[in-house]
């Protein structure tokens, strides 16, 4: 049986391939630069066990003193954000702060265990694209995916139980190696589509040609309408 479906005239978005030796010394030197936030976390950060717990800490509080407040965090916990929602974040604001009105660090680095074929991450790239237009490409983003296998270490480092997505900030303190090293082995983040589509140029609509004899999975085949 052929099926026939509509399929965009764009360039598909591409993950950059990073070479198992990068792999290892980004994640290395990731880690590192991480670890100061696991051992704060450890010895000054108590690990919340609900709503009895805290009402058993206000009780211990009425009848006590206050315990010394913790010293401050590690500064690069301040230059880095942590999941998927709050590096989105980021750089939504970056796009929409294009013209540069407030001071808000650029994001040279993102870092994510979830595969590349996950829709979760799918908007990265774009996103990291166009938070990097007005930047020369030696400064644009770099998304480096990482084996899936790793977060186990990415959570240890940050103290949390589970952690798909980090991004560094250019000002992260401690960071300018890495930055340097992935922005030296990587190509920038890039939605080749988004420039294709500011062209303003016809593209004709491509048509997938699903050829599936013996079931319900076949070979996909693009041919153009």
């Amino acid at each position: 049986m052929v099926v026939h479906k509509l399929d965009s005239p764009y360039t598909a978005t591409k993950w950059p391939h990073v070479p198992p030796a990068d792999h290892d010394i980004m994640l290395d030197m990731l880690l590192s630069l991480l670890s100061p936030i696991a051992r704060y976390r450890t010895h000054h950060i108590t690990p919340s066990k609900g709503k009895r717990d805290k009402k058993r800490k206000r009780r211990q509080s009425q009848s006590q003193s206050d315990p010394p407040p913790p010293p401050p965090a590690p500064a690069i916990a301040n230059h880095i954000t942590v999941g998927l929602n709050s590096t989105t974040r980021h750089l939504e604001r970056l796009v929409a702060n294009e013209d540069g009105a407030s001071a808000l660090p650029t994001m040279p680095l993102i870092f994510t265990s979830q595969s590349p074929s996950s829709p979760v991450v799918s908007h990265l790239p774009l996103l990291s694209s166009a938070a990097s237009r007005s930047l020369p490409p030696s400064q644009a983003t770099r998304i480096v995916p990482l084996n899936p296998n790793v977060e186990p270490k990415l959570a240890a480092a940050l103290g949390l139980p589970r952690v798909g997505v980090i991004g560094i900030k250019a000002d992260a303190p401690g960071a300018a190696p890495l930055i340097e090293y992935a922005q030296s082995k990587l190509a920038a983040a890039e939605a080749p589509w988004l420039r294709e589509a500011r062209a303003a140029e016809y593209k004709p609509v491509n048509i997938l040609t699903v050829d599936q004899p013996h079931g319900p999975k076949g070979d996909a085949k693009k041919k153009p309408s």
